[in-house]
């Protein structure tokens, strides 16, 4: 793969740098904030429901939890899966007004 590729848009072939991206401090920033967001809604998490329920009643959810929400989070674990192994890239780059 080369380090460019070239796109269309309107007729017009654009040339696009795909190796030239790199983290800017901003980039660095924002990720680190999501990131620390994240592990603190964990830790919030875990300290709140410390000795409340033993790791069986959370691994199965208390056994309340009805098909439907079941049902929906196998299918999209199945789809999530599917969509990476078996993705296609898009159209071909000169046939894509045959999709319009």
């Amino acid at each position: 793969m080369s380090t460019t590729d070239e796109a269309t848009t309107i007729g017009a072939p654009v040339e696009v740098d795909l190796m030239g991206s790199k983290f800017t401090a901003v980039d660095y920033t924002i990720f680190s904030f999501i990131l620390a967001v994240s592990v603190g809604i964990g830790i919030y998490s875990a300290v709140k429901s410390r000795g409340k329920e033993s790791t069986q009643e959370y691994m199965l959810g208390g056994r309340s939890m009805s098909p439907l929400p079941v049902a929906m989070s196998l299918l999209g674990g199945v789809i999530s899966a599917i969509s990476i192994l078996g993705g296609d890239e898009g159209p071909p780059r000169h046939e894509a007004d045959r999709s319009l």
